[in-house]
């Protein structure tokens, strides 16, 4: 018997911030920071197809580039005894990177959206969670603004999923 295919419906992803509290603030206080939204299936296969559904709300109208990308990266962790006490010391890196859209806004324009559908490569590693190991997917929309006053704006922000092993 074949197994249930992994992806389920589309839903609204939530963002997994890039920067930290001090974004967080900055975006809750300033009603004209842009605002990424990310609809995807929130588990998907190795080798499946997904469809994607991605959103940038620039109230300023402002953005120069946005892309959309598929990446998976794997984050080691390692605990460090001192004196003062035991910190846990993370390390990322990106072994995967597969770009689904790139756009380049009108000037003016608030909203950019688009659709798209990936196939999650089948050769490469489904998503994994141990103490001291880790490997990570996400779907992540860069988005670079013009600015004047604030000189060269980036925003990333980065909308976790998880990836399953291939079906048999």
């Amino acid at each position: 018997m074949r197994p249930p295919r992994a992806a389920t419906a589309p839903v609204e992803l939530k963002p997994s911030s890039s920067d930290g509290l001090l974004g967080w603030v900055r975006r809750l206080f300033r009603s004209d920071a842009p605002r990424a939204r990310m609809v995807a299936p929130p588990r998907v296969r190795l080798g499946e197809r997904m469809e994607i559904e991605w959103g940038l709300d620039c109230p300023e109208g402002n953005t120069a580039q946005i892309a959309v990308s598929l990446v998976g990266s794997e984050i080691a962790r390692q605990r460090i005894s001192a004196r003062t006490g035991i910190t846990v010391v993370s390390q990322r890196h990106v072994f995967r990177v597969l770009e689904i859209a790139r756009a380049a806004p009108e000037p003016g324009l608030r909203l950019a959206y688009g659709r798209v559908a990936v196939v999650v490569p089948r050769r490469t590693s489904p998503s994994v969670v141990g103490q001291f190991f880790e490997i990570a997917w996400a779907i992540v929309i860069e988005a670079s603004f013009r600015s004047a006053e604030r000189g060269a704006e980036v925003l990333r922000e980065s909308f976790p999923l998880t990836v399953l092993g291939a079906a048999a």
